[in-house]
C-alpha cells in the first residue's frame, strides 16, 4: 500500500531574532573589574540597585523608582562613561525572539509554504496559525484507521489514550501500543507535533488524536465493527477522519451497511453536543483504473465530506476518481515530492500521497475551523468548505477538472469539488458564521414504469420548500447489459448539468450488471432553487456497440 525511503535527517537549532519592536529597559550591563562589591558601590553612589552577576566581570544594575528624582536613561548613560572603573556598558533593550527547533522536513511541505517570491498557491494554513488557530483545546480527532503509535514522539503528546480504541480486537488499546501502519501517517499529517525538531507539523498541531483501529491486520472489518468505531466517544470526538474506502476494482460496487448507515446518521444528529459529528472520506485512488466515486456509498452519504488530491503544480493525479459528490480537494501528489508525516516507530516519510493524505489535511483544517467556532453544525462545515475552496488558487485554474458554474454562481468539478481547501478563508468565515437553517428534505418518486435505455425520464418539482439546494441524489434500480457503459445526466430546472456516472471499462464485464437501489449524489446544484423541470438521461458511452437494459 505504501512506499518510503529512508531519509537522513540533520537537526539544527535556530535563533531566529525580529527586529520589528525593540524595548528600552530599566536595566544596563556593565563590566567592571573588583567584581560585585565594586558594582554595588557603583550603583548605591548614583542611587541604582544592583541587578545581578552575568560572567565574569559583566553584571547589569538598574535603575528604579526611589522617593528622589528617576534619572533619564540619557544622564545614567553620561554618569557610566565618566566613570574610570567601567570598562564598558550598555542600556538593554528587549527584542523578540523565538527559540526554534526546527522541524527537518518543514523545508519540504510545500503545500505549507512555497518559494520566497513565489506565486504559488497554498493550502493558507500559516494564515490560520496567525490568528490563533492551531486546533488546541476542545477539538478531537479519531483516526478511524489501521491503528496509530501513541508513542511516537511525534504524536505522543496529542495522543488520547483515554478515547482510543482497538476494534478490530475489541479491547482497549494498551499503553504504549507501537503500530506502524497508514494511521500513524494519517495522525502526522492532522496532528503532528510542531517544533520538536522531528519530521514536519501537522495541520492542527496542537489538536488531539484519538486512535480508532478497525482494520484488521487484512484490512478487513464487519459492518458492527465499522459501525461503532464511527460512533466511538461520540461525546468527546468532533470529526472522524477516514482515509478508506471500498477497493479501487473498478467494477465493484460497494457502500455503508445498514449499521453503518445508522451510525452515520446518529452521528450526525447526535455527535458534537447535537451539531453534528464531522465525517471525511476518502474520494478514492483508481482513477487510473477509470473506477468512479459514484459508485463508492461512502462518498455519497450526505452526512460524509469526499475529498480528493491535487498534484503539487495543479495537475489531475492518475489516482483521482470523479463523480460529482466530491466536496473539497487538499495536496497530494502521484510522484515526486509528497506529504510529509510520521512513519513507525521514531521514523519519518515525505511520500505519504494519494487521498488519504489528502483527507488527512482536509480533518487538519476542519479541525482548525472548529477550534475558530466550536458551534458549528455538521452542515455549516459543510458551507464553509463549499465557500472558501479555490477553483483556480493564485488565479490558475486546476487542470483538468471540466469545471463549470451554477446557476448560484459556485464553480464545481467532478474531480475537484468546489476546489482547494483555503484554511485561513475557513476560519476567517467560522468565526463570523451564522447557523445555516434546519434541513428540509424534498423527495420525489420515480415513474412507475421502466425506461428503455438510452432514453430520458422528467419530472416536475413544485411547491417545494427548499429554495438554496445543498445535496441532490438520485435513486437508480438498473439492469443493463454492459453496467461500465452506463452513462447518466442530471439536468436541473437551471440547465445546470451534473455527470452522474463516468465509463467504467472494468465493470463491462458479466455478472457484474445490475444496480440495485444505488443512491448517487450531487453538490453541482448547491445554492439552486430545485423547483421546476427535472431530467435524467440515460444512454450508453460506447456509441460503437450500444448496450440495452431497463432503468426503474
Amino acid at each position: 500500500m505504501f512506499r518510503f525511503f529512508p531519509l537522513i535527517y540533520f537537526l539544527t537549532l535556530v535563533l531566529t531574532e525580529t527586529f520589528s519592536s525593540e524595548l528600552n529597559t530599566n536595566i544596563w550591563a556593565v563590566k567592571m573589574s573588583g567584581g560585585r562589591q565594586e558594582v554595588e558601590k557603583l550603583a548605591l553612589k548614583y542611587d541604582l540597585s544592583y541587578d545581578k552577576h552575568l560572567f565574569d566581570d559583566y553584571h547589569t544594575i538598574k535603575s528604579v523608582k526611589k522617593s528622589g528624582k528617576t534619572l533619564l536613561s540619557s544622564e545614567i548613560d553620561s554618569i557610566l562613561r565618566s566613570e574610570p572603573k567601567v570598562e564598558w556598558f550598555m542600556h538593554q533593550k528587549k527584542k523578540k525572539y523565538k527559540l526554534l527547533q526546527i522541524d527537518p522536513e518543514l523545508r519540504e511541505m510545500w503545500y505549507i509554504k512555497r518559494p520566497e517570491r513565489s506565486n504559488e498557491p497554498t493550502l493558507n494554513v500559516t494564515a490560520a496559525w496567525k490568528s490563533g488557530y492551531t486546533g488546541k483545546g476542545i477539538v478531537v480527532v479519531g483516526v478511524v484507521d489501521d491503528g496509530v503509535d501513541g508513542g511516537h514522539p511525534e504524536l505522543q503528546d496529542n495522543y488520547r489514550w483515554d478515547l482510543s480504541y482497538d476494534y478490530a480486537a475489541g479491547k482497549q488499546v494498551p499503553f504504549g501500543t507501537r503500530v506502524p501502519g497508514h494511521g500513524n501517517k494519517c495522525a502526522g499529517v492532522i496532528a503532528g507535533k510542531r517544533d520538536n525538531g522531528l519530521c514536519g507539523v501537522g495541520m492542527a498541531y496542537e489538536a488531539k488524536i484519538a486512535d480508532i483501529r478497525f482494520l484488521d491486520d487484512e484490512n478487513d472489518a464487519t459492518d458492527a465493527t465499522e459501525s461503532a468505531a464511527l460512533v466511538h466517544k461520540l461525546e468527546s470526538i468532533d470529526i472522524y477522519s477516514n482515509s478508506w474506502g471500498p477497493d479501487d476494482s473498478a467494477w465493484q460496487i460497494e457502500g455503508p451497511g445498514p449499521l453503518t448507515s445508522a451510525a452515520l446518521e446518529k452521528g450526525i444528529k447526535e455527535g458534537r453536543r447535537k451539531r453534528g459529528a464531522i465525517y471525511t472520506f476518502a474520494a478514492g485512488n483508481g482513477g487510473i483504473v477509470e473506477d468512479s466515486c459514484a459508485y463508492d456509498g461512502y462518498v455519497n452519504s450526505v452526512y460524509t465530506i469526499a475529498i480528493n488530491g491535487v498534484n503539487k503544480d495543479g495537475s489531475r493525479p492518475s489516482y483521482a476518481e470523479e463523480c460529482p459528490a466530491i466536496m473539497a480537494t487538499a495536496y497530494s501528489s502521484d510522484m515526486g515530492e509528497g506529504i510529509v508525516t510520521v512513519d513507525n516507530a521514531k521514523g519519518c516519510v515525505n511520500d505519504f500521497r494519494a487521498t488519504s493524505a489528502a483527507t488527512a489535511i482536509a480533518s487538519g483544517l476542519i479541525a482548525l475551523t472548529l477550534q475558530a467556532n466550536p458551534n458549528l453544525t455538521w452542515r455549516d462545515v459543510q458551507h464553509i468548505i463549499v465557500n472558501s475552496a479555490r477553483a483556480a488558487p493564485g488565479g490558475v485554474w486546476l487542470k483538468q477538472g471540466h469545471w463549470l458554474q451554477n446557476k448560484a454562481g459556485f464553480h464545481i468539478s467532478k474531480v475537484y469539488g468546489f476546489g482547494l481547501m483555503d484554511a485561513g478563508m475557513m476560519v476567517m468565515l467560522a468565526s463570523k458564521w451564522k447557523e445555516v437553517p434546519a434541513q428540509i428534505k424534498c423527495e420525489i418518486e420515480g415513474n412507475d414504469k421502466d425506461i428503455k435505455i438510452p432514453g430520458m425520464v422528467s419530472k416536475e418539482v413544485k411547491d417545494c420548500a427548499i429554495k438554496f439546494l445543498e445535496h441532490v441524489q438520485i435513486r437508480v434500480n438498473l439492469n443493463f447489459s454492459r453496467r461500465g457503459d452506463l452513462s447518466l445526466q442530471l439536468r436541473a430546472p437551471s440547465n445546470t448539468t451534473s455527470p452522474m456516472t463516468r465509463k467504467r471499462r472494468i465493470d463491462n464485464l458479466k455478472g457484474f450488471r445490475n444496480l440495485t437501489d444505488w443512491i448517487i449524489t450531487s453538490l453541482f446544484h448547491w445554492g439552486e432553487d430545485p423547483n421546476g423541470k427535472w431530467e435524467l438521461k440515460i444512454d450508453d458511452f460506447d456509441k460503437r456497440y450500444p448496450s440495452s437494459g431497463d432503468l426503474s
